[in-house]
């Protein structure tokens, strides 16, 4: 209860600290005026959905690029199906990087995260084709991450506080 009320405390005071035009612009839902109702907070998955997401952008654009632009000889020495789809090698890497590109902008953040998504299960599904099970793990990884940040997209940012002030009110 003392986190909840020092979160609280930082909150408003965070607020506090804003001006009212830039407080629309910000990616953190803070606390609304007391003449707002009901009051909320940021949910405590915020930071783990923006790790979540940078993740991902510094994974797929350097991959991207590194499929776009690498000679396929190089690229078959480390991915032996590169050299049996190169055209797919290329498609896969301005995939990866629209992909990344689309999760740094908010606008977009759903959008490119359900990419990402089917993304990985292509790849998953072509990996097991070709019997290559164990390229998969990370593949696997990539779409958990892809399906937290959009997960975290869609469902509502803030959580009810109410119920905590009620009760600190009370004492």
């Amino acid at each position: 209860r003392i986190i909840h009320r020092d979160l609280w405390l930082c909150c408003c005071f965070l607020r506090s600290l804003l001006s009212r035009q830039h407080q629309s612009s910000l990616l953190i839902i803070m606390a609304p005026s007391s003449t707002s109702s009901p009051r909320t907070i940021t949910s405590s998955l915020y930071i783990p959905r923006q790790i979540a997401r940078y993740i991902l952008v510094l994974i797929l654009v350097p991959a991207g690029l590194y499929k776009l632009f690498a000679p396929i000889t190089t690229l078959s020495s480390a991915m032996p199906w590169t050299g049996e789809h190169p055209l797919m090698v290329r498609f896969t890497g301005l995939v990866d990087i629209a992909g990344g590109l689309g999760l740094v902008y908010p606008s977009f953040i759903r959008t490119a995260s359900l990419g990402v998504v089917a993304l990985m299960v292509s790849a998953i599904v072509f990996h097991f084709s070709r019997g290559e099970q164990a390229n998969t793990p990370f593949n696997f990884f990539l779409l958990a991450l892809a399906l937290f940040v959009w997960w975290g997209r869609t469902r509502p940012a803030c959580t009810h506080f109410d119920q905590f002030k009620d009760k600190t009110s009370q004492r």
